[in-house]
C-alpha cells in the first residue's frame, strides 16, 4: 500500500494503488479507504450531536419548539465562536486530509460524557438544550484539535498543519 506522510491515509492510493493488490480486492480496498477517510470527521460529529440530543432529552424531557431552536442555536454558536477564534490564523488553511489517528478516535464518547454533566449544572428548558449542543460541538472540535496537535507533536519536523 502506498502511504502518505506518516500518520495519514492517502485516499488516492490506500488499499492498493498502482502496485497494490490487483482486481476487485484492490479496488474495493481503495474504495473502502476513501469512504472511511472521507467520513471520519463528519461521522464522529454526527454521533456526538445525536448523543448530546439524546442525553438532553433524557435529562430534560421532550423538547418543544423553543428547546429545539435553543439546541440548534447552541451548536451553531459554539461552531461560530470557534471559527472566529480560529479566523485569526495567519496562514491559509489547506484542504483537510484525514489522518489514521482520527479513524480510531473516541472523541464522540468523551464529548457526550461532557454533555452528560450539563444536567448537573442546569435544570432544563431552553438553556439546558442550548448548553448541551454547545458543549457537544465545542467538546468535539476542541478535543479533536488536541488529538491532531498531539499527532503533530509526536512526528518530529511536521510543520504542514492540520491536513
Amino acid at each position: 500500500m502506498t502511504r502518505a506522510p506518516r500518520g495519514r491515509v492517502d485516499i488516492d492510493t490506500a488499499g492498493g494503488g498502482p502496485s497494490g493488490p490487483p482486481g476487485a480486492v484492490g479496488g474495493y480496498r481503495r474504495a473502502l479507504a476513501r469512504v472511511t477517510a472521507g467520513l471520519g470527521l463528519p461521522f464522529g460529529y454526527t454521533v456526538t450531536v445525536w448523543a448530546s440530543g439524546a442525553l438532553a432529552v433524557h435529562a430534560f424531557g421532550a423538547p418543544g419548539p423553543l428547546e429545539i431552536g435553543a439546541f440548534v442555536a447552541g451548536a451553531v454558536s459554539a461552531y461560530l465562536l470557534l471559527g472566529v477564534v480560529e479566523y485569526t490564523e495567519i496562514e491559509p488553511v489547506q484542504a483537510l486530509r484525514t489522518r489514521r489517528v482520527v479513524l480510531f478516535n473516541a472523541v464522540p464518547v468523551i464529548a457526550a460524557s461532557l454533555v452528560a454533566l450539563v444536567d448537573r449544572v442546569v435544570d432544563g428548558g431552553a438553556l439546558g438544550f442550548f448548553l448541551s449542543a454547545s458543549v457537544a460541538t465545542a467538546g468535539y472540535v476542541l478535543i479533536l484539535a488536541g488529538l491532531w496537535a498531539w499527532d503533530d507533536a509526536r512526528v518530529p519536523g511536521r510543520t504542514d498543519g492540520p491536513r
